[in-house]
């Protein structure tokens, strides 16, 4: 694969976890409001599938994007939780 294409799925794999973790934090929300329904389970598939589709291309680009690959891991698991905690707060409220 070329730099174009890894680049563009990276950037990929950072939006399907970005838009996993706010479907999640949304869920949370609408739990706290007693409102159910599979947009949890769904946004766990689509975060775990980004994770999963960013594994896959670390061990495709072993050394070339080493750093954005550090990046993108650990900015999105800081989001995550993050994201988290507001959402159990406010639910709890």
């Amino acid at each position: 694969m070329n730099d174009i294409l890894g680049t563009v799925l990276f950037s990929l794999s950072g939006v399907i976890i970005m838009l996993g973790i706010v479907l999640q934090a949304k869920a949370t929300l609408d739990q706290g409001l007693g409102q159910t329904g599979f947009s949890k389970a769904i946004a766990m598939l689509l975060k775990y599938s980004g994770f999963a589709l960013l594994a896959f291309l670390m061990l495709k680009y072993k050394t070339l994007y080493l750093a954005l690959h550090l990046i993108v891991f650990f900015l999105s698991a800081l989001v995550t939780f993050l994201l988290y905690l507001l959402a159990r707060r406010a639910s709890l409220r």
